[in-house]
């Protein structure tokens, strides 16, 4: 029933607005309270069976199958697909806008003051697919998370009458990337997609290194050598990001103390010089043995790398401008060699005078 109510009416409006409420009753509370505690003791089948009252359909799986989900896809409707691209490209473009970094102070040596901005591991976003299907709120919860940083995006959705997932959600998720993802598109009710969301971000499984390396086809170690680099500060995490430290040094440097490894910073910057692996083993000996420094780190960081002793770099882009653009690199070392030649012989001739 619609209220109609005009402006001129102020106190109607008051009162009407004061009539609304959100109070529940006892029985509906209750309601809701068995029902979660069901699916916390009996999990998917709980939900199952929840999909089977409230919606009225029998499934005997919650997870769609990737067969299912490229039949549906082909279903949509040339005008949706376009528009839903187009409604991406708008979506990434804001929340591109919306991205926060950190920042790093320093007040005065040793003291920093500073913030790292850091994406959730995982996030659950629930799509309405009952009564209407609403295949925008997919991308405007899913890009949003992935931007962000995200790794893992994972979506539930209500059934139709048939038991699937509605086409427009369908290509609305693959345009999101969530296909490319190791998530589950669950087919349940409104009530139970929202309580077994809750249910997830509250209670979380233990995933050994083991697993996730078997899972990406590299060895525990690799895993557990990738997770120490979360104990670099930030500065050296951003260097690692960037390639300006190696991933070998970097898993070294990782078991100095946060004080120290700002020494080292510090160190790394005043000589200019990025850690080999033979250094980085140094400065973490030291620092096991408790003789690390600012000074011997600066000590350190000043030796000559041994690649170095007999190697001459000049980079491409500063002699191209002497050469013509036709010259080759072969061409280019054998004229630098003749040019030398000429130059060594002249100072022979001036020495002989």
């Amino acid at each position: 029933m619609l209220t109609r109510i005009y402006k001129e009416d102020k106190d109607a409006l008051k009162e009407y607005l004061m009539s609304r409420t959100q109070d529940l009753s006892t029985d509906v509370l209750v309601t809701v309270s068995n029902i979660i505690q069901d699916v916390k003791e009996n999990k998917d089948e709980a939900c199952l069976k929840y999909t089977q009252q409230f919606d009225k359909v029998s499934l005997d799986t919650m997870e769609v199958s990737q067969e299912e989900w490229d039949a549906q896809i082909l279903k949509c409707d040339d005008s949706f697909v376009e528009a839903m691209k187009l409604a991406k490209k708008n979506i990434e473009d804001f929340h591109k806008l919306q991205k926060q970094n950190g920042y790093l102070l320093q007040k005065e040596k040793g003291i920093y003051l500073g913030q790292r901005v850091l994406s959730l591991e995982a996030v659950g976003i629930y799509v309405p697919g009952g009564r209407a299907q609403y295949p925008s709120s997919v991308l405007m919860n899913a890009l949003p998370a992935k931007i962000a940083g995200v790794q893992n995006v994972v979506m539930v959705t209500p059934p139709d009458k048939n038991g699937t997932i509605h086409p427009n959600i369908a290509y609305a998720a693959k345009l999101a990337g969530l296909d490319t993802l190791p998530v589950i598109v669950r087919q349940m009710s409104d009530d139970a997609a929202v309580i077994l969301m809750v249910d997830s971000n509250l209670q979380r499984e233990h995933i050994s290194d083991d697993a996730v390396a078997k899972d990406q086809g590299i060895s525990g170690d690799t895993v557990r050598r990738y997770i120490r680099l979360t104990n670099l500060i930030p500065e050296l995490l951003d260097m690692v990001d960037e390639k300006k430290i190696s991933f070998n040094p970097a898993v070294e440097l990782s078991y100095l103390d946060e004080s120290q490894q700002r020494d080292f910073l510090e160190a790394m910057q005043d000589t200019q010089n990025a850690p080999s692996l033979s250094q980085a083993q140094q400065l973490k000996k030291m620092a096991q043995q408790g003789e690390f420094s600012y000074e011997k780190a600066f000590d350190v960081m000043g030796q000559e790398k041994r690649s170095e002793k007999d190697t001459v770099t000049i980079k491409n882009e500063t002699l191209r401008k002497y050469f013509p653009r036709s010259y080759t690199p072969k061409q280019m070392e054998e004229k630098i060699i003749q040019l030398l030649d000429a130059w060594q012989k002249k100072q022979q001739r001036r020495n002989e005078r």
